[in-house]
């Protein structure tokens, strides 16, 4: 049964046509196929999501722990059951199919580009200066899975309504392959999905809370930046220097945020050092009144850089995004674009 599984999953990930000719002969079946893609699904494509949801949950409590999974659950049908959907109405033609054949010949053809997406999402994880370039309505491990996706359908189309069938022999050779190919699956899930995601824990915890001096307001009088202030709106947390030259070149680019998202988000700008002697200095480079500065002298910067190593301040400029219940939702390292920055806020305002 095992090794039935094994040569199943090779031939939906890489050898399609067999696949199909497996299906034509009766020798899959559809709870096979539903088994190995839900496995895939939630232990490989959901894991990192997972581990994170189960972190809220213990943490924070159902109330935060539930919009997650519901997040979670939009992205499922939006990442892979609606490809599926897409691919089985595609079969609808397809006298010889029954009913149960073709939602198993779907599910089996996204599989590949499941795999593909998964791995691809888990290269920032494994290597942190890695970054995707943000586009506008897609992220690229997802547009890569969509390709392989269309490249399935493809085989697909070309099987059922062309001339594409032909049968495969060497079940043999292929019984053996199949057998390495789920092991090398498991280890490569194990190693490069798991093992990142837990030693990335914690992943969520509470921004430290801070009263640090902020430019006078209108009247001359003092006045603070106030973290707790700001509970229940998503913030843009950003720490920088004058004398950093990425800082300054950022500047202009936190400032096009700050367009697109008005007053949706909450910009906070944090100068380490110098406290609010450097208040002018810095109003000079960041001239958006939209954009708080707040001086450090450096006692934020000294709690904020003794965090857990996912968010640990290593380096100037460094941004994180808190939520509306005041968790730390992402990390932005060094110098990003305009766009960078708009892409990774667009995952947390308004969930």
């Amino acid at each position: 049964m095992l090794k039935k599984y094994c040569i199943s999953f090779l031939n939906s990930c890489f050898i399609l046509p067999r696949k199909l000719v497996e299906v034509d002969s009766k020798e899959s079946s559809l709870v096979p196929c539903i088994i190995m893609f839900l496995v895939t699904l939630l232990l490989g494509a959901y894991t990192f999501d997972f581990i994170r949801t189960t972190e809220l949950f213990m943490k924070f409590g159902a109330s935060v722990g539930l919009s997650e999974i519901v997040f979670i659950i939009k992205s499922m049908l939006i990442k892979d059951f609606i490809p599926v959907l897409i691919i089985f109405a595609a079969l609808i033609k397809v006298k010889k199919l029954s009913i149960s054949e073709k939602i198993e010949v779907a599910m089996s053809s996204w599989l590949s580009a499941m795999l593909i997406r998964t791995f691809l999402e888990a290269v920032p994880r494994l290597f942190t200066k890695i970054a995707f370039y943000p586009l506008p309505f897609v992220e690229i491990p997802q547009l890569v899975a969509y390709g392989q996706g269309l490249i399935s359908l493809s085989v697909l189309l070309n099987y059922y309504y062309g001339k594409g069938k032909r049968k495969i022999e060497d079940k043999k050779e292929n019984s053996t392959f199949g057998i390495i190919w789920a092991v090398v699956v498991v280890v490569a899930f194990i190693a490069v999905v798991w093992v990142p995601s837990i030693k990335m824990m914690p992943y969520f915890i509470k921004a430290p809370s801070f009263v640090i001096p902020s430019d006078p307001d209108k009247d001359g009088k003092p006045t603070n930046c106030v973290l707790e202030d700001y509970r229940g709106k998503t913030v843009l947390l950003e720490f920088w220097r004058t004398t950093c030259p990425h800082c300054r070149k950022q500047a202009a680019e936190l400032e096009k945020v700050k367009k697109e998202f008005g007053d949706k988000v909450a910009f906070l700008s944090i100068h380490t050092s110098g406290g609010i002697s450097v208040a002018r200095r810095a109003r000079n480079i960041i001239k958006d009144p939209g954009i708080k500065l707040c001086y450090d002298n450096g006692s934020v910067s000294r709690k904020y850089s003794e965090l857990p190593q996912y968010h640990r301040l290593r380096g100037v400029p460094h941004m994180l995004i808190i939520d509306s219940h005041g968790i730390i939702r992402g990390v932005i390292r060094g110098y990003k674009t305009s766009d960078f920055i708009k892409h990774e806020l667009s995952k947390v305002v308004g969930r």
